[in-house]
């Protein structure tokens, strides 16, 4: 019963067919791979073209109306002839994609991988091109018979053959992706690639030669009492469903490249971190100490006691340059300094003051002192004091001031530092205006700007020539005071007595 069955439902099996390659080639159309390093990316296109042009191909043998006599035997034979060669083209198409792909994968470029498909076309379509004088003769339809026989010897058969080989060809390089169910997938369209050159390439309709005469579609109808067909349609099922599977290294591929982009990007922002925390943090605190020892050297002869006291000093602060590079040795953050960023600000303004002679007020509004000193920073307190040095120190280098104003404040729900000296100032192209530090070649406002972008702030410089100029430090407020000091109302002032120095 089921024979009956598949028997009368052929038409239905040549549209299945048709369907499963067609759907093929359309997956990998539309798979963007233009990125990829694997070979198989590059001959794809060919077997897309296969998949699409052999399943218009099978689905003419359903649509062609050759038992609608309105629009005459001569149409319906111009259209056959047109299917058949619809099928050679999709045949050439899969012959094509092997050997390219075996050649890519051989190392061997250029196009001599087209001569043999393009031979056999060549020879296939010398003979097809004989239905022409036939048309209107009794022999057309046979002879359109056997054009169809050795477009399957000559580009079917082959191509499916040399399509096998050449993806068993890439089984190392998808080992690469370490999936298993990839390579899985890629032996079964091997396979099914192999079968395929056996029932759509070797096993032919009857055909007064051999080996058509005897391997043909009668001999598997007598032999499993099935249809050539279902075998073909099987097959066809296989093959799409492998393939398509196998496009799934194109995302793995891309998501690789994706990590390695971000890993790259994490290597970057880690050297960049760790440069600027050279150039405002060793760097700095060993000029600083370079500025210190010539003062002990003026100092020898007249005040040897400060001379002594400021060695001591510059030793110090060696010791803790030598640690911080110890620490960027072992992959550490410098060490963090607490939560009392006034007292901080204060110890380097008497670094600064000890190493370069400037007088340094140093200015904190009353509503930091009554709110903000108690609580907790959204950002690392440390990292506002590095900008703080790298501001100090172009003061020092290039402002030529005799004073300088550190303030601490709050607007809104910012905090603001903000470093006046009294020196020449400089030229910009909107003079009394705030601006974006963006200088090239300058790594000391460079590093300010991103290191308060990186705490989600931003650094502002006002300016004009012989006027001075103004640095501001803008981060993002502080979290809400603790509710148990609010409570007990302890007094947060830093130094009050001694916010001036």
């Amino acid at each position: 019963m089921m024979r009956n069955i598949l028997q009368s439902n052929v038409l239905g099996l040549y549209f299945l067919y048709g369907l499963s390659f067609y759907t093929m080639g359309l997956a990998i159309a539309m798979q963007y791979r233009s990125y990829s390093t694997f070979r198989l990316a590059y001959s794809l296109s060919l077997l897309a073209a296969f998949g699409v042009l052999h399943g218009l191909s099978e689905w003419g043998s359903i649509f062609v109306p050759i038992q609608v006599p309105d629009l005459g035997q001569e149409s319906v034979w111009k259209m056959l002839a047109l299917q058949r060669l619809l099928q050679a083209s999709s045949y050439f198409f899969l012959f094509s994609f092997g050997m390219k792909l075996a050649g890519d994968t051989r190392g061997r470029g250029g196009g001599w991988w087209m001569a043999v498909p393009v031979g056999a076309l060549v020879v296939w379509l010398a003979f097809y091109a004989r239905f022409i004088p036939l048309i209107g003769s009794p022999g057309l339809m046979e002879w359109l018979q056997l054009s169809e026989v050795w477009s399957r010897y000559l580009l079917a058969l082959p191509g499916g053959i040399s399509a096998g080989l050449a993806l068993a060809m890439q089984a190392r390089e998808l080992r690469v992706i370490g999936k298993g169910a990839l390579l899985g997938s890629l032996w079964g369209a091997v396979a099914a690639f192999a079968f395929y050159a056996v029932f759509s390439g070797l096993i032919v309709s009857p055909a007064p030669f051999f080996p058509a005469s005897v391997l043909n579609t009668s001999l598997v109808q007598s032999v499993t009492g099935l249809p050539v067909e279902l075998f073909r349609t099987l097959v066809g099922f296989v093959v799409t469903f492998c393939i398509t599977r196998m496009l799934a290294i194109f995302d793995l591929e891309r998501q690789k490249r994706l990590d390695e982009s971000h890993r790259q990007q994490a290597v970057l922002l880690e050297r960049q971190r760790f440069s600027r925390d050279l150039h405002d943090g060793v760097l700095q605190s060993i000029y600083g100490v370079g500025i210190s020892m010539q003062t002990c050297n003026r100092l020898l002869d007249t005040d040897p006691e400060e001379a002594r006291r400021r060695l001591d000093s510059s030793l110090q602060r060696l010791n803790g340059a030598i640690q911080s590079i110890r620490n960027y040795i072992n992959g550490l953050q410098p060490a963090a300094c607490g939560h009392d960023l006034a007292g901080m600000v204060r110890k380097v303004l008497e670094e600064f003051q000890q190493d370069y002679g400037l007088p340094v007020d140093f200015y904190f509004d009353q509503v930091y002192r009554d709110q903000v000193q108690e609580q907790e920073f959204e950002f690392p307190p440390v990292e506002l004091v590095t900008i703080l040095k790298e501001a100090l120190h172009n003061v020092a280098r290039h402002a030529h001031a005799t004073a300088v104003r550190v303030t601490l404040s709050t607007e809104g729900k910012n905090l603001l530092l903000s470093v006046k000296d009294n020196g020449i100032g400089f030229t910009i192209q909107q003079p009394d205006t705030w601006l974006y530090p963006r200088k090239p070649g300058h790594h000391g406002l460079r590093n300010m700007r991103a290191r308060a972008a990186s705490l989600g702030g931003t650094v502002l410089i006002k300016t004009m020539r012989g006027e001075g100029t103004e640095v501001r430090v803008i981060l993002p407020r502080l979290q809400e005071a603790r509710s148990t000091k609010q409570e007990a109302g302890l007094d947060a002032g830093i130094g009050a007595a001694n916010s001036n120095q």
